[in-house]
């Protein structure tokens, strides 16, 4: 029963998987004879300048960077990042072979309409670029198409609890294809579970440093809270000093990532998008980390001078550290550092463990993390509307760490939290 399932799947996959492309035979200019082999692969409906740019002119021309639009008849073995070429040649692809390169680009997005099907968006040099020229990319034979099988193959064995097998076909893909990032984050979960540290750790750095290869919206989302999690605790720092800046480093990371999600907004639905907007990246995993990090920093500044921790650092990092903190769910969206650094940080603390809670009310990590930094700031008596406030925080997320069973001792600390609270 097992072996007729993978079939099945196998089949629905291989159906669907490879879609049309078209072999020709590609010229740069009608005098010079050397021909690239190529694949048709769509074509161009559209190409435009890019918007958000200022419009400048340099001995009247315009120097915007230039972008198209097309539709694709094949899209699975494409990536960002991939170099494409636009070709003008008759339509009719299976009598003309011949066809002649009018220009190059990058791929920047790819995504699926509910109308045209798959459709990609590329930047480049496209002057002599027309509406209705064709897409070509380089042969690159069956390898990339191979490597998705396997891939498949791994998910189908993965799915039947096979983590053994599927650990195995995930390795088999990746030596066909070492540049599909989405294979090392399988990797990277099926070896934190096999007890494989070292290579999981491995695996997620290679997908970090993959992050504009990415195709699945959904593993784009997933990659910082494995990545933080990953990467929050470093055996080979020892001091406060060496923590602080490596907290610094991973929180330059996020920001960067942060900004590279505009790459794939066509690829997110509109509820995802909608989450970014409103509140942040909507898995709990990188709310919990990223709010864990917000506190480690927090700690780090409270119980350091300010002048020691400025000499620690080098300007590149004070830069980091001063960098207003964006949290869009809240009436005032900015917590300022340069005002009040250790304060900023222990606010983005909170309202990133909130959101980690809000995403999934069953894990209770971030509640029970919320009461201990409240009771902390009860425990140093701020003014009375802070008090307030963290008090009316505490009893909240205690009231919804102890609704859902856990462990004894953490039950246990925050029940005596709540007895206590009276005496603050």
């Amino acid at each position: 029963m097992r072996f007729i399932i993978i079939f099945l799947i196998f089949s629905f996959y291989t159906l669907d998987l490879f879609g049309i492309s078209y072999p020709i035979h590609a010229f740069k200019s009608y005098s010079d004879p050397t021909i690239e082999s190529m694949e048709i692969i769509g074509q161009v409906t559209y190409k435009s300048h890019r918007m958000s740019e200022s419009r400048q002119r340099l001995l009247d021309y315009d120097t915007r960077e230039m972008i198209l639009t097309a539709r694709l008849y094949e899209s699975e073995s494409l990536r960002l990042g991939d170099t494409v070429y636009i070709i003008k040649k008759e339509p009719d692809h299976r009598k003309y072979k011949n066809g002649y390169i009018m220009g190059e680009a990058q791929i920047y997005s790819i995504f699926k309409t509910e109308f045209q099907g798959w459709m990609m968006k590329a930047s480049g040099n496209l002057s002599m670029v027309k509406n209705g020229y064709f897409i070509a990319r380089k042969s690159l034979g069956n390898i990339r198409n191979e490597a998705w099988v396997l891939y498949k193959e791994g998910e189908t064995l993965e799915a039947l609890n096979d983590e053994a097998g599927a650990f195995v076909k995930y390795r088999e893909s990746l030596n066909k294809d070492p540049e599909r990032p989405e294979t090392y984050i399988r990797l990277a979960i099926l070896g934190e579970k096999q007890e494989r540290v070292i290579q999981a750790k491995e695996y997620i750095q290679k997908a970090w440093n993959l992050l504009s290869k990415f195709k699945d919206a959904n593993d784009v989302l997933r990659l910082p809270g494995l990545y933080l999690k990953w990467n929050e605790n470093e055996e080979s720092v020892k001091s406060d000093k060496e923590l602080l800046k490596h907290k610094l480093k991973l929180l330059s990371e996020i920001r960067y990532y942060k900004t590279k999600l505009e790459w794939f907004r066509e690829s997110f639905d509109i509820e995802i998008l909608s989450m970014l907007e409103k509140k942040g990246i909507p898995d709990r995993m990188f709310q919990y980390h990223f709010a864990k990090l917000m506190e480690d920093i927090y700690h780090i500044l409270n119980n350091n001078n300010l002048n020691k921790v400025l000499t620690w650092l080098s300007k590149e990092e004070r830069d980091i550290l001063y960098e207003p903190i964006y949290m869009p769910y809240r009436d005032e969206k900015y917590s300022y550092p340069k005002t009040s650094w250790d304060e900023a940080f222990f606010d983005a603390s909170l309202y990133h463990y909130q959101i980690a809670h809000e995403l999934d009310m069953l894990n209770t990590l971030s509640a029970y993390n919320i009461v201990l930094l409240c009771h902390e700031k009860i425990r140093r008596r701020p003014p009375r509307i802070k008090k307030e406030g963290y008090q009316t925080l505490l009893s909240h997320y205690a009231d919804e760490f102890l609704r859902v069973p856990s462990e004894a001792s953490k039950m246990a600390r925050v029940r005596e939290i709540v007895n206590n609270l009276s005496q603050f």
